[in-house]
């Protein structure tokens, strides 16, 4: 919520502030102090790595052999509520990519987060565009949990060129 562009009520100096006006006040207030955030960042595989680097082609990873692995950490504060992620995907149009996205508690536990496991992307046509991984729900991350995306298939010539993620406050 915003706050408002024009006047709701103009108070004269010994009227009472209505509580609507309060409320909207404390609205923005919070508001402005939680919004969603809007994370991304190159493709930084950190395990299982089975893929090439393309700096030339606009800096991208690419499969150039029919299995493709990889793995990352995406950063994520105690306290966040991750509720969207996407990639960046050029496909081949006739191989198939999971992906698998985790939630990592501090003593090493692991929840899927995805509502279906793996997630497929089958097929996706040989051109860029954007690929949105379905959260089961938002989720909720505790100080020293942390979020990582895994990725496997036979995808040759699939390519991937950032990831994006959508985190709030509550």
């Amino acid at each position: 919520m915003s706050l408002p562009t024009t006047r709701e009520h103009t108070y004269g100096a010994d009227e009472p502030v209505r509580s609507p006006d309060l409320n909207a006040i404390q609205d923005a207030i919070i508001g402005a102090k939680k919004p969603s955030i809007t994370r991304s960042s190159i493709i930084v595989p950190s395990w299982n790595i089975n893929l090439s680097w393309n700096a030339g082609g606009g800096g991208e990873y690419y499969a150039d052999g029919n299995l493709v692995q990889f793995g990352m950490a995406l950063h994520i504060e105690g306290g966040e509520r991750l509720t969207a992620v996407s990639l960046n995907v050029y496909g081949s149009g006739t191989t198939d990519v999971a992906y698998y996205l985790y939630k990592v508690g501090a003593n090493g536990a692991v929840t899927n987060l995805l509502s279906s496991v793996p997630f497929e992307d089958i097929n996706r046509a040989a051109a860029w565009g954007e690929l949105v991984l379905p959260l089961t729900a938002p989720v909720l991350f505790a100080s020293g949990e942390s979020l990582a995306l895994n990725v496997d298939g036979n995808a040759n010539l699939y390519r991937w060129s950032g990831v994006r993620w959508t985190v709030d406050r509550l």
